[in-house]
């Protein structure tokens, strides 16, 4: 049940979502918050695109409760993973315009 009614948007706001594993969240707190607040805004009539690492969401997914998924390469190393896939999420979205971009924590940001 929503929280409040509003009228539908005349046109949905993009958000590209990157700093995250992927959804559905299997493990992580980034990740379960970010698969709750964004269903919630894709229900309300924003148009969410999650940039999901390649080895953690399985193939077959594309959507997943309103939100697409987009599945990017990176390197499964620990001090490369989530540096390496912010900066090709960032690039994909600068080409393709995937929407605002929008980093649950501060990590990426120092690219």
């Amino acid at each position: 049940m929503p929280i409040c009614d509003h009228p539908p948007l005349l046109s949905p706001i993009k958000i590209a979502v990157t700093g995250l594993r992927g959804v559905p969240a299997t493990w992580g707190g980034v990740e379960h918050h970010c698969e709750n607040l964004y269903s919630r805004l894709a229900e309300r009539g924003y148009d969410i695109t999650i940039y999901a690492r390649n080895y953690y969401v399985p193939n077959d997914i594309t959507k997943y409760k309103g939100l697409k998924i987009k599945r990017l390469p990176t390197l499964n190393l620990k001090y490369t993973d989530a540096l390496l896939h912010t900066f090709f999420a960032v690039i994909h979205n600068s080409l393709y315009k995937s929407g605002y971009c929008s980093y649950p924590w501060d990590r990426p940001l120092l690219l």
